[in-house]
């Protein structure tokens, strides 16, 4: 089994490789050393190419074609930044923590910079990564955070807000999956999460 550290060192090559640029580094954990089986891969890069729907199409495939089948959301924080996107992109064939956050900057400004228009982002959606997130503190033993994820997802399709429990975590999973707007195989990966 391949571990965090090795995933992300290979997407941090595939990245380099594709982008045809040094300038791909990681930021966050990774960078610190302080990484674990939990973390995310945050990465930056720069590049000299316009933030166009080429450019996103051209690199979503080169993910995907690298790591399996992939889902993208877009960071609204950089909506109206016409040198820089946040993508965060899903692998569902590795663990739901390892999201991939990568921060794009471009030396060339995209008169009309990919997505556009730009995708409102899924309550349900935001909702069931504030879950992933409050499970993954909880792994860590680190509960104070893990209560304020919960208490973040319960908000934000205003359920009244619970502390952090496993079985507080599956009924909002069971309340999600009702939702039209969420993907049931990332809360099914949850679940699994939470069973194993």
């Amino acid at each position: 089994m391949i571990t965090n550290q090795e995933f992300a060192d290979s997407v941090i090559a595939t990245l380099r490789e594709n982008l045809a640029s040094d300038d791909v580094a990681f930021f966050g954990s990774h960078r610190t050393g302080e990484a674990d089986e939990y973390s995310d891969v945050d990465i930056r890069a720069r590049i000299d190419r316009p933030l166009d729907e080429l450019f996103f199409t051209s690199l979503t495939a080169c993910i995907e074609e690298r790591f399996g089948r992939t889902t993208v959301r877009y960071d609204p924080d950089y909506r109206d930044d016409p040198q820089t996107q946040d993508l965060r992109l899903t692998l569902y064939d590795f663990p739901i923590f390892w999201r991939i956050d990568l921060v794009v900057t471009s030396d060339c400004p995209t008169a009309r910079k990919f997505p556009n228009p730009f995708p409102e982002w899924s309550v349900a959606t935001s909702a069931l990564w504030n879950l992933v997130w409050a499970v993954k503190y909880d792994r860590r033993n680190q509960l104070d955070a893990a209560d304020e994820y919960m208490a973040a997802a319960c908000g934000k399709v205003c359920v009244d807000t619970v502390t952090y429990s496993v079985q507080g975590v599956k009924r909002m999973l069971d309340w999600l999956s009702e939702k039209d707007d969420v993907d049931g195989e990332l809360i099914d990966k949850l679940r699994g999460v939470l069973t194993a």
